[in-house]
């Protein structure tokens, strides 16, 4: 049985942080730019930044050039580099006369570096620095100097200067105050000792077995999104236009298709397998989130292809799954192997199917309800 995740933090289920989170309005911007080996940490503090403060992004990449230049050349804030260096101000000296865009490199000091020498954008901007007030506290991972910190506690320090709000510290140091505890108490119950014969005895349940044990709540989504040109850093985000869901014990389906609410990429469309007077003739985008509300059951199980899916339904604001099953990654585990795509697994099982609904979505649904049909048989010398 796979670890569930919360969609929003991507923690397992029972370490989520979410309820420590209090969402913080500030003047000022905060641009994060992640490495993606950082973004692959699980235990990395950059998205407590990003679920916490509504006016932050997170990108990850390894080089930036003229599409984050959106977010540099806001009119009404000046772009400012925290990275330290001999160059670099300290905080303090930054002009308070309108709100800043604070840039901040997610990595380690290694792939900081990089990724500041591949992006001459990056380094053309006035570059600052601070002094921590106290020693960071990332017990669970070892800073190189005793004055480095996290880049949360890089954040809530900087941004309570800029803001003149010393409490700020405080609501982005709280989730992540959590999660170091939540660590270190699983880091003290794992070097609990243990009697050899128990650890042998231990059961190892199958990662299949959540869609046996809970047949008649599985629920199959999938969605597609519109891409759009890059713009103000507040709207280049995908939306959701196609959702579809199927309880497959039932065969109840849910399905909308959702008006964009601004110009579309057309290379988003003909991936969703969707045309244009659909799309124009879809439903109120205000509505949705009711509608779904109405189908989903607390009892549900919901299962898609990767975590994709559940971010479009978040950004929707669509009430989330209190149980989530990534398909992707039971598949690999069930089949000692993995597959990029769902159209993959769907030819390498011979799964020719109906979809279930329009477009690419219809038929993604489709390929889920039968790849939980196939991962629910009993395996050869198993016993059901």
């Amino acid at each position: 049985m796979t670890r569930e995740q919360c969609p929003r933090c991507g923690r397992p289920t029972r370490a989520c942080y979410c309820e420590h989170i209090t969402e913080i309005s500030t003047r000022s911007r905060v641009l994060i730019l992640q490495h993606p080996r950082e973004s692959r940490v699980a235990i990395n503090t950059a998205r407590i930044v990003r679920a916490s403060l509504p006016g932050s992004d997170l990108l990850a990449g390894v080089a930036w050039g003229e599409e984050i230049r959106p977010w540099l050349e806001d009119p009404e804030r000046e772009a400012v580099l925290l990275y330290p260096g001999p160059e670099a101000r300290d905080v303090s000296q930054i002009p308070t006369h309108k709100p800043v865009t604070l840039v901040v490199i997610d990595g380690t000091w290694s792939q900081s570096r990089g990724l500041l020498h591949r992006s001459p954008i990056l380094a053309a901007l006035p570059r600052y620095t601070f002094v921590p007030v106290t020693e960071s506290e990332y017990r669970i991972r070892r800073e190189p100097r005793p004055d480095f910190v996290s880049t949360i506690e890089s954040v809530a320090q900087v941004l309570a200067k800029l803001e003149g709000n010393p409490g700020l510290v405080e609501g982005l140091m709280r989730p992540f105050r959590a999660m170091v505890d939540f660590q270190l108490a699983c880091i003290r119950e794992d070097h609990q000792p243990r009697r050899l014969s128990e650890r042998r005895r231990r059961p190892r349940p199958e990662p299949t077995a959540i869609l046996t044990e809970r047949a008649r709540d599985i629920v199959c989504v999938a969605a597609q999104a519109s891409t759009f040109p890059p713009g103000p850093a507040s709207e280049d985000r995908s939306e959701l236009i196609h959702f579809v869901a199927l309880r497959c014990a039932t065969g109840e389906r849910f399905e909308t298709i959702l008006r964009p609410s601004r110009p579309w990429a057309e290379g988003g469309l003909r991936l969703a397998e969707l045309g244009e007077p659909e799309l124009l003739g879809g439903e109120s985008r205000e509505r949705f989130p009711e509608a779904w509300k109405g189908f989903l059951r607390e009892s549900d199980v919901v299962c898609s292809w990767g975590y994709f899916p559940l971010t479009l339904l978040r950004w929707a604001g669509g009430e989330m799954p209190r149980e989530h099953v990534d398909m992707r990654a039971l598949a690999k585990r069930w089949a000692k192997r993995g597959w990029t795509t769902l159209e993959g697994l769907a030819a390498e099982l011979g799964l020719e199917l109906e979809p279930v609904a329009r477009g690419r979505a219809g038929r993604h649904v489709r390929m889920l309800e039968a790849a939980v049909a196939r991962m629910s048989e009993p395996r050869p010398g198993k016993r059901g």
